[in-house]
């Protein structure tokens, strides 16, 4: 089964792992949105056995759940319909 789980790291060459790289995922600095942090959000969406293999990979990066992963998420959204409102408007 998919999951969708969200990090918070500081480091951002975290995310040049391979792995990390393989899965694929979506990153933006906290202050983006709108969380007064100094280090970036991470979503990445991948079957849970990929998360069990790849525990190694995930070091250094915190699990966000609860409140502050849907204020993560509800700020990625935003951002993506700005995106697209964005480009809308040049047409």
């Amino acid at each position: 089964m998919i999951e969708e789980k969200v990090f918070y790291l500081e480091n951002r060459n975290i995310l040049d792992r391979e792995e990390l790289k393989r899965v694929g995922y979506k990153f933006e600095a906290a202050n983006t949105l709108g969380i007064n942090k100094n280090g970036w959000y991470v979503i990445i969406k991948a079957d849970e056995s990929w998360f069990e293999k790849n525990k190694e990979s995930l070091e250094g990066m915190e699990e966000v759940k609860g409140k502050e992963k849907e204020e993560v998420l509800d700020g990625f959204k935003k951002l993506e319909e700005n995106v697209v409102s964005g480009i809308g408007s040049l047409f």
